[in-house]
């Protein structure tokens, strides 16, 4: 019962109430390596890391050979930048269960980000296929690890093979995308029907579905999907995109209200947190604070990083910098809040009760050539990008480096363009709608592009 309940309190969010539970848990069977498991996934969920570890590791001592607590234990370990600890404890997940997805993506992504090499990256994963050929979940996991490290035609492969003795509609949804990318629009058509009428309320594969027909002059078939399931989860960030995709390749009057990119993406200075005598002297702390926990060569999976790393979840971070920060932004937030207004018909603002929270904090570094790939975030609701340090190239007249937004991550026909571009500057916080489509311009230069990005998302 105490499990349920804690179970119930972490979906939520509440996690100091789930915790207290499952300490409960604990002291009612000491000897049981489960609560201590969950206890363990619980401070993780918390960004609790070094309470996490010694939980883990206290269910391991408890006797639990599961996979999943050496995974717990993996990815508390890679919080803490204990490398090489981490990737043990991926190797001892999937020496448990080969077939644990979760645990060979994880490895690879490990390894690809300190590394760059993918086959050094995927050896594990086309070791354990060898070991079970005939598992979609891992060939489906190799795709994804090619994917995400930008061999597109690789990746398409090994779902083409895949599928000609088995599929489902997970693989054929992914096949879409991964033919999309490789340019064969008519192919990700077929593989997007397939999966659609295999499986018609599989979201994904509705999503595939509208992606390949807007990349094949079809948004009038695809709008009234979208808008169909807009009903059942009006809070789909991607889903959003995709409808005003379509509204833009229909030409509906719609869009300009649903996109308005000149009121809608504002920007704003930080405000000095106590502390600091100003805000310049802040943001040079801020700036080497967060540097310092940039440890990886490359960008990690299925994110929008392209010749850069990633760190998720700075906030778990005690340097004074990074804790002030949410101090620092709050004056920015609240304006934009009151600026956007209440309106109850509109997709942004119709959730608006002058209220936030975060969903997500990280940072991004990037290197010469680097960028952001044009997305959004689907669990958001307010997007964000804060500057700490641009390359010289950004002031030299040109858009090198620059936020831009309305151009899609997707294939359509016909193209459409750039609607509109923001100058980046140092201490700068730009704020969004998260289903705006946006990226950033590649720059060339010795210097690196630095920023700290967040989601927000109402109170609950």
């Amino acid at each position: 019962m105490l499990t349920q309940q804690a179970k119930q309190l972490k979906q939520q969010q509440r996690y100091d109430e789930a915790i207290a539970l499952y300490k409960q848990a604990c002291l009612l069977s000491p000897q049981d390596p489960i609560p201590e498991h969950n206890l363990a996934t619980a401070y993780a969920d918390a960004d609790l890391l070094h309470d996490a570890r010694y939980h883990a590791r206290m269910a391991l001592q408890l006797g639990s050979n599961h996979a999943a607590t050496w995974l717990v234990l993996a990815r508390v370990e890679q919080g803490l930048h204990h490398f090489s600890a981490a990737e043990e404890a991926y190797r001892r997940a999937v020496a448990i269960d080969p077939v644990l997805a979760e645990a060979q993506l994880e490895l690879a992504q490990l390894i690809w980000m300190q590394t760059g090499h993918i086959q050094q990256a995927v050896a594990t994963l086309i070791a354990s296929i060898k070991q079970h050929p005939d598992n979609p979940v891992l060939r489906l996991t190799l795709a994804r690890v090619f994917e995400g490290a930008g061999d597109i035609a690789v990746g398409y492969k090994v779902l083409a093979d895949t599928l000609q003795f088995m599929e489902d509609e997970v693989l054929q949804s992914t096949a879409t995308h991964l033919a999309l990318d490789h340019g064969d629009y008519q192919q990700a058509l077929v593989h997007a029907k397939r999966a659609y009428a295999m499986a018609p309320q599989y979201a994904p594969a509705l999503m595939a579905y509208c992606y390949a027909l807007m990349a094949n002059d079809q948004a009038a078939q695809a709008l009234p999907m979208i808008d169909g399931y807009l009903e059942q989860q009006p809070d789909d960030q991607l889903a959003l995109a995709l409808q005003a995709t379509a509204l833009k390749l229909a030409q509906d009057e719609r869009y300009k209200s649903m996109c308005n990119y000149q009121s809608m993406v504002q920007s704003y200075s930080l405000q000095t947190p106590p502390g600091w005598s100003s805000l310049p002297d802040y943001l040079a702390e801020l700036k080497q604070a967060v540097r310092t926990h940039h440890h990886f060569k490359t960008h990690p999976f299925g994110q929008s990083v392209r010749h850069g790393s990633q760190q998720p979840s700075i906030l778990r971070f005690k340097d004074p910098a990074i804790q002030a920060f949410p101090q620092a932004i709050a004056p920015a937030i609240e304006q934009y809040l009151q600026h956007i207004g209440m309106d109850k018909l509109h997709p942004l603002t119709r959730r608006n009760k002058l209220d936030w929270q975060f969903n997500g904090i990280w940072s991004v570094l990037l290197k010469s050539q680097g960028f952001h790939s044009n997305h959004v975030h689907s669990r958001g609701w307010i997007s964000s990008a804060c500057y700490l340090e641009l390359p010289k190239t950004v002031k030299q007249g040109n858009v090198d480096g620059w936020l831009k937004f309305g151009e899609p991550g997707m294939a359509t026909q016909p193209k459409l363009a750039v609607e509109r571009y923001v100058k980046p500057e140092v201490g700068q916080l730009v704020l969004f709608p998260s289903y705006f489509w946006h990226g950033t311009v590649p720059f060339s230069s010795s210097d690196s592009r630095m920023t700290i990005a967040f989601d927000l998302v109402p109170k609950s």
